[in-house]
């Protein structure tokens, strides 16, 4: 781990050239950035503007201005989980997971509510169940999910099974859902991702036998999911500044970057060899590149009975650069991005007095320290079951479990 002086100067070099570069779909400055929609300074509401592609316009539905606190968007959704994505104005798209059911429903808000996208998803029959939903939505509002079914055994001489299935909407109606490849014992949650031209790829971890771990990834290449081979670790997965899949891979004492060029997986980057990766070992939870191509990626270690921790890293092209932990409880890095010139983590903690559910908050790096700034409402849920996006102005979405123990369903709120 560098000193605070090292870290201090490395901090504010990189907080800097992030703040002065990040402009994507998902992390902002507080700026104006690429993407992100101008204010009308007449009525103080975000002014109408194209998407990206510059051929379908969208319009951004929530007022500017900053309040300092979470907003409840529109009725509760039900389900049991949800996951959460962002379109090119930085309007939500969610993606419910029904409690036992074999489907997700999707919604997108209006402005006033919440408007189912077609009809539920589905890639088995009444019985099983569908879960792990990871969602993405590109500059001209189609989206594509993907998901983990469960076959749920119907006798004692079956087990249950699982498998990775993936379906596109296409601003009409969802396609078929496809399964990207076999049952297995267990599948993982899969992650989605989009370049700038709308190609999405799909990456997850499955286990044929337990203990035996594989992972996997497919990229649609117009017409059908074509499986990309060899995937030395997938998930978590992310772009680069050129478009090219970056994967991770990790062993007992080192966590490594690769990239595929189409043909081929090389490495992007060094061995991650911290103190604490070498004394516990490393596995990853979250992988970004910022515009410029340093490589963060934020990774858990295991300490034993009840004493997982998170840990976050940058990759500047030469060396690894140890960021000090966002958590010092046991925790869970779901997520990062920029907001006003800081680096931001949604960390979730455990709380074992609450059978491991705990809070989850949104912490800001400022080049020496974290600090919390936006803790969700207490919410009644597990501690993955919360989705988060950072818009290109600044505001925080996220979706969750009920906010108070007793109710039911799931949440939207935004932090501008």
């Amino acid at each position: 781990m560098r000193t605070g002086t090292e870290w201090g100067r490395l901090g504010a070099a990189l907080i800097g050239a992030l703040a002065v570069a990040c402009g994507g779909a998902v992390a902002g400055t507080g700026g104006q950035a690429a993407g992100s929609s101008p204010v009308d300074q007449g009525s103080g509401q975000p002014a109408p503007s194209a998407g990206p592609d510059r051929q379908t316009p969208c319009t951004p539905l929530f007022k500017a201005g900053a309040t300092a606190a979470w907003e409840q968007i529109g009725s509760p959704l039900g389900g049991s989980a949800a996951t959460l994505a962002l379109d090119a104005c930085s309007n939500p798209t969610v993606a419910v997971q029904g409690d036992r059911s074999p489907a997700f429903r999707v919604v997108r808000w209006d402005g006033s509510t919440w408007q189912q996208l077609g009809e539920p998803v589905s890639g088995a029959p009444a019985g099983d169940r569908a879960q792990y939903g990871s969602l993405a939505v590109d500059a001209r509002d189609d989206a594509v999910l993907a998901w983990v079914q469960v076959h749920l055994a119907t006798s004692f001489s079956e087990r249950d099974s699982q498998a990775a299935f993936a379906s596109r909407w296409n601003g009409k109606r969802w396609s078929a859902p496809v399964q990207l490849a076999g049952w297995t014992l267990l599948a993982f949650p899969p992650t989605v991702v989009m370049d700038a031209a709308g190609v999405a790829t799909i990456a997850w971890n499955e286990e044929a036998t337990t203990g035996q771990g594989s992972a996997r990834a497919a990229r649609w290449n117009g017409t059908a999911w074509m499986p990309i081979p060899d995937v030395p670790g997938a998930a978590p997965i992310a772009l680069d500044t050129s478009g090219a899949l970056l994967a991770t891979t990790s062993s007992a004492t080192q966590l490594s970057i690769l990239r595929w060029d189409g043909l081929h997986w090389a490495a992007a980057s060094g061995p991650l060899a911290s103190t604490s990766a070498v004394a516990y070992g490393a596995s990853a939870t979250w992988l970004g590149v910022d515009p410029v191509g340093r490589i963060i990626t934020t990774y858990e270690t295991d300490r034993g009975s009840k004493s997982m921790r998170a840990h976050a890293a940058v990759w500047d092209g030469a060396r690894w650069h140890d960021l000090p932990d966002p958590s010092s409880t046991w925790s869970l890095v779901a997520g990062m991005g920029m907001r006003a010139g800081e680096l931001i983590a949604q960390v979730s903690e455990f709380d074992w007095t609450q059978g491991g559910a705990g809070p989850v908050e949104f912490r800001a790096f400022d080049g020496s320290s974290w600090r919390t700034f936006a803790p969700l409402p207490p919410h009644d849920g597990a501690l993955y079951g919360v989705s988060g996006a950072i818009a290109p102005d600044g505001s925080l979405f996220a979706v969750s479990a009920a906010p108070l123990r007793g109710t039911a369903g799931q949440f939207v709120f935004r932090w501008r």
